[in-house]
């Protein structure tokens, strides 16, 4: 009968404490409440872009900002940091970089055309005026993008400082 008695109390005893080694401690029901309270939201940021064409300088700003909420799928994006005509979008919050996305520079673009003989030849437009439309997740810590051109893999200078708020 003993030795029942002792089986009996060590299996209640298995029981108890696998019961409470099972309910949530009260920091992460605090914290799993926070996570679902923020909802992932994408800036969709519209810019016009302008050279002056007579003092060939560049200004760029900002059209249009929409909010909306979601999440970007895992896919790498396109970047083209190599490309010899791009605008480097830097975000941030005062001196700290927290995103950089390169982009093809809008005002210049090239094209394929077919001659006459059924040639392939690529040509270089250079525009006045452009827009161009970018988006990003939103952070809390982001505050202003800065922009910066290039033009023949060549900095031309910070175009743009502006505030995102």
């Amino acid at each position: 009968m003993y030795k029942f008695l002792l089986k009996y109390q060590f299996c209640l005893l298995l029981f108890v404490l696998s019961f409470l080694s099972c309910t949530p401690k009260n920091k992460s029901l605090a914290s799993a409440k926070v996570i679902e309270n923020e909802i992932p939201q994408i800036v969709f940021l519209t810019f016009n872009v302008v050279k002056d064409t007579l003092t060939k300088k560049v200004s760029i700003s900002l059209k249009n900002k929409i909010v909306v909420n979601g999440k970007f799928k895992d896919q790498e994006q396109i970047s083209a940091k190599n490309s010899p005509n791009n605008l480097t979008l830097v975000f941030g919050n005062g001196n700290k970089v927290l995103k950089e996305i390169y982009i093809e520079h809008p005002l210049y673009k090239r094209v394929d055309v077919y001659g006459d003989k059924g040639e392939i030849s690529t040509k270089e437009i250079n525009l006045t005026t452009a827009e161009f439309t970018l988006r990003i997740e939103k952070q809390k810590e982001i505050n202003k993008v800065t922009i910066h051109e290039f033009v023949n893999f060549t900095e031309t200078k910070s175009i743009n400082i502006l505030k995102l708020d």
